[in-house]
């Protein structure tokens, strides 16, 4: 009977150590920032885009506040150089305009960030934003190297 209680404790001991190095392993994986695909900007044709980014590192659940910056950049007509936003502050929200940042663009937008836990949205509407618009939220785009891709009609 000792003998068996005996490896019952050693192996609740190895399930412990287990547990914590497969904690401590998944820990070592967290991504380090966020990249978020914005779909669709534009600043033609009398419409405009709103990009906005939340970095919600602040939340009730004890998550480490992290402050830091995205750079945006910008493929399609009229693409301009990437761009490099303030600090977002945990607990606040970046906005912008296309017509601020990419005036006459046209394409889809991805901001490379190295902030964890950010969440983007966009609204493309007229001018103003007084008729129309319609609103999307940003895709976050996973985590490492991305394969070369080989065109399908070759």
């Amino acid at each position: 009977m000792k003998r068996l209680a005996g490896n019952r404790l050693r192996l609740a001991g190895f399930t412990l150590l287990a547990l914590c190095a497969a904690g401590a392993a998944a820990a070592a994986k967290q991504p380090k920032g966020t990249n978020l695909l914005f779909t669709f900007v534009t600043n033609q044709a009398g419409f405009d885009t709103s990009l906005t980014i939340a970095n919600t590192t602040q939340d009730p659940f004890g998550t480490t506040l992290i402050d830091g910056t995205c750079t945006l950049h910008f493929f399609g007509a009229n693409a301009p150089a990437p761009t490099e936003t303030l600090v977002i502050s945990a607990g606040t929200v970046f906005a912008t305009l296309a017509s601020t940042l990419a005036p006459g663009f046209q394409g889809y937008a991805i901001a490379e960030c190295n902030i964890p836990l950010l969440h983007g949205w966009a609204i493309v509407g007229d001018l103003g934003f007084q008729n129309l618009g319609a609103s999307y939220p940003a895709l976050v785009i996973p985590p490492g190297k991305r394969k070369k891709l080989e065109r399908l009609d070759e």
